[in-house]
């Protein structure tokens, strides 16, 4: 009885390291997530794109240096927002 109970003890022992095992290799092969990143070139554009380390940006956006204030926060706005919308999309997959 006593060498059935200390399988027992052993097999589930096993599993959670071996569950631990896995969750960590997850955490390891898990890629960095997008993320939105407002730059402003050397001529005075501003940029908004996706980024992620390890991969090149992707450019959603280029508002020039010379547009009107008002129209240039509303369209930074908007920007931003489409594209905080594809980084949550891509993180999903």
């Amino acid at each position: 009885m006593r060498a059935l109970e200390a399988l027992l003890v052993l097999l589930l022992l096993t599993a959670w390291v071996g569950g631990f095992v896995v969750v960590v290799r997850n955490l390891r092969n898990r890629r960095p997530r997008w993320s939105v990143g407002v730059h402003t070139r050397d001529d005075g554009t501003m940029v908004v794109a996706l980024e992620r380390p390890g991969e090149a940006q992707r450019v959603l956006r280029e508002l020039p240096p010379g547009m009107d204030a008002t129209d240039f926060t509303s369209d930074l706005r908007l920007a931003i927002e489409d594209a905080e919308a594809q980084a949550e999309e891509l993180n999903r997959r």
